[in-house]
């Protein structure tokens, strides 16, 4: 059971961080091109917004039943199990939180939008700042396991 929480916490994160660099690479390219042809790359702006919603649940999910079914509830962790525990928990939440609330009114916007939009800059710039939090945590856990 732990090897398969394993496996989709780490699958999960690849997805969840692979489809988050897609969406900042979407965004940055919507931000500077006209949006009237570019209804192909909002419906993959669609698409790529529900796995990566999917893929941040499948990890913080998988993470809790791994913490609870190694035993380290309640107990004293080592550090790097800590951070990925706190840290990781955080920006997985903040992520989901923000993304569901933004996500459906940014693509509606820039479907809307005759040309460029500032909405698809934001986006692509939140985008970054939750890669990076997620890549400083995988830093972290990955420093130690090595």
């Amino acid at each position: 059971m732990a090897n398969a929480l394993l496996f989709l916490h780490v699958s999960g994160l690849s997805v969840w961080l692979g489809s988050a660099v897609l969406l900042m690479i979407l965004f940055a390219y919507l931000k500077k091109e006209s949006l009237q042809e570019s209804k192909l790359l909002l419906f993959c702006t669609r698409l790529v917004n529900r796995v990566t919603s999917v893929a941040a649940l499948v990890v913080l999910a998988s993470g809790v039943g791994l913490i609870e079914l190694l035993g380290y509830r309640g107990m004293e962790k080592p550090f790097w199990l800590s951070f990925m525990e706190q840290a990781g928990g955080t920006v997985i939440l903040l992520f989901i939180l923000v993304f569901t609330w933004k996500s459906r009114r940014a693509v509606k916007q820039l479907a809307e939008a005759a040309g460029r939009s500032k909405v698809a800059g934001w986006y692509a710039a939140a985008l970054s700042v939750f890669a990076l939090a997620v890549t400083g945590v995988l830093f972290v856990v990955s420093a130690k396991l090595i």
